[in-house]
């Protein structure tokens, strides 16, 4: 096995203006971010507001409202200095700041430079293929990404990947090129109405990520949530007709919603039906994707 223990981390940041990431939490070991058994860094902050999160915790940044302090039962929570700080020391991870914030955040989130983040996750370096980022949306935070990423490419062998929405377009991902593998493109929806509904945000530029990344050598595949009442045959059919056109050999991921984690009126919904599921997968692949699979 490759020992990193030793390794000399390159000089990227400098101590005059380093480079801060917001980090919600860590996954020292996960086999479904990404091809292989990766760690996985999960950033603060979302572009979009979809109406089924399952981490709706990782939209916003904390705005200090002190709310989360008055359920906290450990007392962990303090004001300081005009911000949420916690003690981790003295929390029991009873969640409750988390479930009882009104504003889409969490307290409990962890700042790190870049070569603070490897070194967090150097110990299980040796025993993993790669790392994924995802959130959040990982590309919200780029300049912490392209920084950290340098780092793991320059240090070690790991692959890098990011799980994204593809909302901050082509242009946010030319600096992170180089030092990225992969990235997996969470396509939402393929109706411009329907993902405005959804997300909040519109269509258009996601489509184009998802164009530059596979034109550049980047796309790793496609997920899509199917979401009961919104996801038709026509808009599976129109999904994977447009991947296919791209490329018939792009993975196409169909994952059924659950409502575990999801807040407001999404945790009334109920999960697609097997044989939903199963059609989506013989539409898509009658569009001539060659590779569409999708979740239990």
């Amino acid at each position: 096995m490759v020992s990193y223990a030793n390794m000399r981390i390159p000089k990227i940041t400098t101590p005059e203006q380093p480079v801060r990431g917001q980090v919600n939490h860590i996954l020292l070991q996960s086999f479904v971010d990404g091809p292989g058994n990766r760690a996985v860094v999960f950033l603060q902050g979302c572009n979009f507001h979809c109406i089924y999160c399952h981490n709706p915790f990782t939209i916003n940044l904390c705005n200090a409202c002190g709310l989360c302090k008055l359920h906290c039962p450990s007392g962990s929570l303090s004001n300081q200095e005009g911000i949420v700080f916690w003690n981790e020391a003295v929390c029991t991870g009873c969640d409750n700041c988390i479930k009882t914030c009104p504003h889409f955040s969490s307290p409990k989130i962890k700042q790190f430079t870049p070569d603070r983040l490897w070194r967090e996750l150097q110990p299980c370096a040796a025993f993993v293929s790669g790392i994924s980022v995802s959130g959040g949306e990982p590309s919200t935070q780029m300049g912490f990404l392209v920084e950290f990423f340098r780092i793991v490419k320059s240090i070690s062998n790991l692959t890098t990947l990011i799980e994204t929405n593809g909302f901050c377009g082509p242009e946010a991902y030319n600096m992170l090129l180089p030092v990225l593998d992969m990235a997996l493109v969470d396509l939402k929806i393929i109706d411009a109405i329907k993902h405005k509904q959804l997300t909040g945000q519109e269509l258009s530029i996601v489509l184009d990520t998802i164009r530059y990344l596979q034109a550049n050598g980047k796309l790793q595949g496609v997920n899509q949530v199917i979401v009961p009442g919104f996801h038709t045959d026509e808009d599976i059919t129109r999904a994977a007709g447009f991947l296919a056109e791209l490329d018939p050999a792009i993975p196409f991921r169909l994952l059924r919603f659950r409502p575990h984690g999801t807040t407001g009126e999404a945790f009334g919904w109920e999960s697609p039906a097997e044989g939903s599921m199963d059609r989506f997968v013989n539409l898509a692949q009658r569009q001539g994707l060659q590779n569409v699979s999708r979740s239990l």
